[in-house]
C-alpha cells in the first residue's frame, strides 16, 4: 500500500456507503410535500397540507430514513476526508475539506430540523394550530440552511479536486472525470448562491454533486485492488 491508497476495505466502505447513501436520500427527497410557499395560493395550500393525515403520518418515517442517509454521508465523507490527506499531506486542502464537511453536516441538520418541525407537532399534537405564515417562515429558514450547506459541500468538493490534482501531477492514478465532475460540481454553487430560490437551479446544481458521489464511489468500487488511487 502507498501513502495515497486508502486499502481496499476502507474504498469499499466508502464507495458502497456513498453509493448507498445517494439511493437513501433520493427516497428521502420524496416525502418533501410541502407547496410551494411563495405562490399566490399558498395560504389555503398549506392549510390543505396541514389537514393531510399522510403530514403527520410519514414524519417519524422520513425522519428515519433522514437519519440513515446521514449516517451513510457520514461514512462516504468520512472516507473522502482520509483520502484527501493523503492525496495533499503537506497542503492546506484537507483542513478546508474538513471544515466544509462540518459545516455541510451543520447546515443539512439545521435545515431538517426547518422542514420536519411542523409534520412532527402535527403528529404529537394534531390539535395544535400552526398557522401558514409560521409554516412559510419555516420554510425559508430550510432553503437558507440547505443553500449554506450546498455551499460548504462545494467548497468540500473543490478541496478534494485540487488535492486529487496535486496527487495526479506526482503520478496518483486519479481519473480525470473524477476531477472533472468536481470541478463543475464546485463551480456549481455560484448560480445557487445568485438564485437560490429557483427550482431548476436548485435541482440541476445538486443533481452535479450527487453526481460527483456516485462517480467517485463507483471508482472506489470498481478498483478494490489497485495499489494507488
Amino acid at each position: 500500500m502507498t501513502s495515497t491508497d486508502l486499502g481496499r476495505g476502507a474504498r469499499l466502505t466508502t464507495g458502497i456507503a456513498g453509493l448507498v447513501g445517494v439511493v437513501v436520500l433520493g427516497y428521502f427527497i420524496t416525502f418533501a410535500t410541502l407547496p410551494d410557499v411563495t405562490a399566490s395560493d399558498a395560504p389555503g395550500a398549506i392549510t390543505a397540507w396541514l389537514a393531510d393525515p399522510a403530514t403527520a403520518s410519514t414524519a417519524l418515517t422520513a425522519l428515519a430514513v433522514g437519519a440513515l442517509s446521514y449516517v451513510l454521508l457520514l461514512v462516504f465523507l468520512g472516507g473522502i476526508r482520509r483520502l484527501v490527506g493523503m492525496w495533499d499531506p503537506d497542503g492546506i486542502w484537507p483542513s478546508v475539506t474538513g471544515l466544509a464537511l462540518v459545516l455541510f453536516l451543520a447546515g443539512a441538520l439545521v435545515s431538517d430540523a426547518f422542514a420536519w418541525a411542523v409534520p412532527l407537532t402535527r403528529r404529537t399534537a394534531p390539535a395544535m394550530t400552526v398557522p401558514p405564515e409560521l409554516v412559510a417562515l419555516l420554510d425559508r429558514g430550510w432553503l437558507v440552511a440547505l443553500v449554506e450547506a450546498q455551499l460548504a459541500l462545494g467548497v468540500a468538493i473543490g478541496a478534494a479536486t485540487m488535492a486529487g490534482l496535486a496527487a495526479r501531477r506526482r503520478g496518483v492514478q486519479v481519473p480525470r472525470i473524477v476531477l472533472g465532475l468536481g470541478a463543475v460540481a464546485a463551480f456549481a454553487v455560484v448560480p445557487l448562491i445568485l438564485m437560490p430560490d429557483t427550482s431548476a437551479v436548485f435541482l440541476a446544481t445538486n443533481q452535479l454533486r450527487l453526481l460527483w458521489i456516485v462517480a467517485v464511489s463507483i471508482w472506489l468500487v470498481a478498483r478494490p485492488g489497485a495499489r494507488t488511487l
